[in-house]
């Protein structure tokens, strides 16, 4: 592979440092995985919302909660379609689940964040590619959300709540700037941020004014929290020194295995020659 580009996303790093074996499956030996329903309802879940913060950009007003959750609806059958097709079958009590549960987390985030005055999306669904000048590094990606004050936003479905920073009491620390807490789980994820933030900088010739997550859990009562990515230059230049280490890692066709727990939920256990 010594000639070939190497171009990363955040999907393909995130899944080489999770398992440089998975990574060769997917990406380099093509190996077909599988689909999975319930990554489709956090499609449709983002594809509503863009729809509304469109008609924020060009109309500079929000749709009533009741039209966006029928959006979200229409995408959700269009998707169950699509993946009849390509699997075959899903249960109706598995579709009813996930489309219910996407129309209260899409209810919820419409009254959480649209309906504020200072919500102010500028850009939406920015694809990008760049190629760093002083590292061998390219990567691409999908920017959920930039805003009027250069805010990069990028909107997360999860199962839970993501980690925050706290004080010595055991209470979440907020930023004074913003009023938002501020993240402090997994430090993998930063760099989802820390790549659009690269790319911003590179595009505009200035620096955000900040970075956050727009995390919508699954919850039965889904709950919408609002978190700052706050970063530091040694951030960045660590961000860029992983990349350009795991580009040369897959031209070198360096694949090592990850052996955990999750192995029996991968996609290419009948495959995987490790586990």
């Amino acid at each position: 592979m010594e000639d070939k580009e190497i171009i990363l996303s955040f999907t393909k790093l995130s899944m080489y440092l999770d398992c440089g074996l998975k990574y060769k499956y997917k990406y380099f030996d093509k190996t077909p995985d599988k689909s999975n329903f319930n990554f489709i309802l956090g499609d449709a879940v983002h594809k509503a919302l863009e729809y509304n913060d469109n008609n924020i950009i060009t109309k500079k007003e929000s749709f009533p909660i009741s039209k966006v959750i029928a959006f979200f609806e229409k995408v959700m059958k269009a998707s169950l379609k699509e993946f009849k097709k390509k699997e075959g079958y899903v249960p109706d009590e598995e579709y009813q689940k996930n489309l219910n549960l996407g129309k209260r987390m899409v209810e919820q985030y419409m009254i959480n964040l649209p309906n504020k005055k200072d919500y102010k999306p500028l850009v939406m669904e920015q694809q990008f590619q760049i190629k760093l000048p002083d590292a061998d590094v390219h990567f691409r990606g999908f920017i959920d959300q930039i805003t009027e004050d250069d805010i990069i936003v990028d909107r997360k479905t999860s199962k839970g709540m993501y980690q925050v920073l706290k004080d010595a009491l055991g209470n979440p620390v907020i930023n004074p700037e913003t009023g938002n807490q501020i993240f402090d789980g997994d430090q993998v994820k930063k760099l989802q941020l820390i790549m659009y933030a690269l790319w911003f900088r590179a595009t505009y010739g200035r620096k955000e004014k900040g970075l956050q997550y727009d995390i919508i859990t699954k919850h039965k009562v889904p709950r919408v929290q609002v978190l700052d990515i706050l970063i530091t230059e040694k951030d960045v230049e660590n961000a860029i020194e992983l990349m350009d280490r795991v580009t040369k890692q897959i031209r070198d066709e360096q694949f090592p295995a990850h052996i955990s727990q999750g192995c029996g939920w991968c996609d290419f256990k009948d495959t995987c020659t490790a586990a």
